[in-house]
């Protein structure tokens, strides 16, 4: 091993520049030696191995002032606060990384889902859907995402409609979609999330929350142009009657993408319909 390590030198093992040497200097962190005999500023051993002690903890995060203070500290207790906090810090952020990969997936998904099953109506089974109404006069729509929050850390919840199981195969159920003012007397609000049917339904109900598990679900993506065209629910209707299919509950209709524009906004939905 050297003695001995010029600037440029130390730069290029640690992959750093010059200009944060310096700034290293300037803080008091690592300062070089003269060579008493060239005049050369360069750094030793024990400044080569210090060097890697203070990137160590900086590619941890740890601010410079506060590598300073462990630097000039002989209190290992006040080191390791610094590191706890720190710590903390960073499984922060693992925790709000990985719930946005959860929702990356998530929409992933249902933009997948969207171009494959656009034109069609399929069975599925093996799903539970896990819902909570939002009632403004109880529970807000803030209430209910930090409920989802909090007893699923992780998953997100997409913003549903649900229809009742009497509207789903009603002949007039276009017409009332189709018109804001009877829109709301026909859908309620919710959010909910698909899980599959391990889950413990008397777990879930503890919390707060519904539940739905049928035997299977007829599942299709629905395009909607708002206020205008609603020709989605009829194609499903449709498809019910000409397969002599029983349906079973509530239909969900959950949120996978959605326009805003100024002339017309179409939206596509997913739509679970509970069969037997």
């Amino acid at each position: 091993m050297k003695i001995e390590y010029k600037i440029g030198e130390i730069a290029a093992h640690f992959g750093i520049s010059r200009e944060l040497l310096r700034h290293y200097d300037k803080l008091g962190l690592l300062t070089p030696h003269k060579n008493e005999h060239n005049g050369y500023r360069v750094y030793n051993r024990a400044d080569f191995i210090c060097l890697g002690y203070i990137r160590d903890l900086s590619k941890m995060g740890i601010p410079l002032n506060e590598i300073k203070a462990i630097l000039r500290s002989d209190n290992v207790d006040k080191d390791v606060d610094i590191l706890k906090a720190r710590h903390a810090k960073v499984a922060q952020q693992i925790n709000e990384l990985q719930e946005l990969l959860f929702r990356i997936e998530d929409y992933q998904k249902g933009y997948h889902n969207t171009a494959e099953f656009m034109q069609r109506i399929h069975s599925t089974s093996g799903e539970s859907i896990i819902y909570q109404i939002i009632d403004d006069a109880s529970s807000s729509l803030l209430t209910v995402m930090e409920n989802f929050k909090h007893r699923f850390p992780g998953r997100v919840p997409r913003f549903t409609f649900i229809c009742s199981h009497e509207q789903v195969m009603d002949k007039g159920l276009f017409d009332k979609l189709s018109q804001p003012h009877s829109r709301g007397c026909v859908l309620v609000n919710a959010l909910s999330l698909i899980m599959d049917n391990s889950t413990n339904a008397a777990h879930i109900k503890q919390q707060g929350l519904l539940i739905n598990s049928p035997k299977a679900y007829l599942y299709t993506i629905a395009k909607v142009i708002e206020n205008q065209d609603y020709s989605s629910i009829i194609r499903i209707q449709d498809y019910i009657r000409a397969n002599y299919i029983e349906t079973a509950g509530d239909m969900f209709v959950r949120v996978i993408s959605l326009s805003n524009q100024m002339k017309k906004n179409v939206d596509y939905y997913e739509i679970w319909i509970p069969i037997k």
